[in-house]
């Protein structure tokens, strides 16, 4: 059994600008089933699944350079793509390599202030459209709503839906 797991390196590729050591914080989309209500037919209520909510994440950047926050200029239809690839060990000396791709548009860049002796860093919002989450090659989630392909980690669920309206 895995035990707690920490982080021993990391690397990040947004486009074709690769980053290491600036990378001070990244969170991950967040993957939130959609559930409604159903009623009707039987005496207790119960929520089905519906969708997938809007995703974003986030990523702290020491050291922002003109090259890394030039891409929050890309608009008319062009995606940042976002490779983090991470070295985790656990407790009983386990290793884990996690990926994460990540495509979508950067929706906000903020800056930090200004302080003497202090690291200046950018804070980057990005709104996902796909994500392929992997732990040693294994896929966890797969999600691209563009294509309205949605792999939870057993398989896309709307294929069956795909191939009725096929």
């Amino acid at each position: 059994m895995a035990g707690n797991r920490i982080l021993m390196k990391r690397r990040l590729i947004l486009n074709t600008y690769e980053v290491g050591k600036e990378v001070a914080e990244y969170t991950p989309p967040k993957v939130v089933k959609i559930m409604k209500d159903s009623e009707g037919g039987h005496f207790g209520k119960k929520k089905i699944f519906v969708g997938i909510e809007e995703m974003s994440s986030s990523l702290k950047i020491l050291g922002p350079t003109k090259d890394f926050l030039s891409n929050f200029g890309i608009v008319g239809g062009q995606s940042a793509n976002i490779t983090v690839i991470e070295s985790l060990q656990d407790e009983d000396g386990e290793i884990f390599a996690i990926r994460y791709e990540k495509t979508g548009e950067i929706v906000s860049v903020e800056e930090s202030q200004s302080k003497m002796g202090e690291e200046k860093y950018a804070m980057l919002e990005m709104h996902v459209r796909a994500y392929k989450k992997t732990e040693n090659g294994g896929n966890i989630y797969d999600i691209n709503v563009d294509a309205d392909y949605y792999d939870l980690g057993d398989g896309d669920i709307m294929a069956p839906h795909t191939r009725n309206v096929s």
